[in-house]
């Protein structure tokens, strides 16, 4: 097992996201698939929809590649935690990095 961010809490487990790194968005919902969107400045790919965990209790996962220099703002449809989605990577946050705000229930 590699890298994994919940798309819930966005825990990290597995170990830590560098620049340029790979790891798997993990969903354990049951019903519904996680959208994962604005993406691009931050990871090599512009959107990713990570699937539903089966019925079996294996969770739905979707591979993702950490940009070499990321800005740090996307939207995720299942984020639960206050503020911003964002992680954290193991080097300073650029200057010019963008926060937008987002209500959390």
């Amino acid at each position: 097992m590699g890298i994994q961010v919940d798309v819930t809490t966005l825990a990290v487990t597995g170990g830590a996201l560098t620049f340029g790194c790979t790891f798997e968005w993990v969903n354990n919902n049951p019903t519904q698939d996680a959208s994962i969107t604005c993406c691009y400045d931050f990871l090599t790919q512009e959107a990713y929809t990570v699937p539903h965990a089966l019925a079996s209790g294996q969770p739905g996962t979707c591979s993702a590649t950490v940009r070499s220099a990321p800005s740090f703002y996307f939207k995720d449809s299942l984020c639960t935690v206050p503020g911003q989605p964002h992680l954290n990577i193991n080097n300073p946050l650029p200057v010019n990095a963008l926060e937008e705000e987002k209500e959390v229930a």
